[in-house]
């Protein structure tokens, strides 16, 4: 029983760390990858995550989404567009001629990357391991790029 309090007690200190962070702050989603750390090790034996393993995935997941941040940084164009209309229906043009040219399931995980998804979390999605969907992705940009 003293090991579920200290979980407990743990997971009360990460909450009140998580409550003075913004939701969308790099160090905010590290507390929340701890809360769920702890709860999904802490069982009925005892066991769950030491202190070490606590910090260890909250500075993970917080070089994460800095790193994703960068990315997302990085390839964001900022040149506005002449003509917003002729530029959207453009924009819909290719993207349905990319579209025909994969299949449905490589189609999502395009999606599913573009809006920024890790690897880790779509390798459950797609029962691949997240090394194969990184190479997936880039055949598939590769082929995509041939193509247009």
């Amino acid at each position: 029983m003293n090991k579920l309090q200290q979980h407990w007690a743990q997971y009360a200190h990460i909450q009140s760390l998580l409550r003075d962070r913004s939701a969308d702050d790099d160090r905010g989603r590290g507390y929340e990858a701890a809360l769920d750390l702890i709860v999904s090790t802490a069982g009925d034996d005892g066991g769950g995550p030491s202190d070490n393993e606590i910090w260890r995935a909250v500075s993970a997941a917080s070089r994460r989404a800095r790193y994703q941040r960068a990315l997302l940084n990085k390839y964001r164009t900022a040149e506005p567009a002449n003509d917003a209309t002729l530029d959207q229906v453009h924009a819909r043009q290719v993207l349905s001629e990319l579209r025909r040219q994969v299949s449905r399931a490589d189609w999502a995980l395009l999606n599913a990357v573009a809006s920024g998804k890790s690897y880790d979390a779509l390798a459950n999605r797609f029962k691949r391991t997240a090394g194969a969907l990184r190479v997936r992705v880039m055949r598939l940009r590769q082929r995509l790029a041939a193509a247009a």
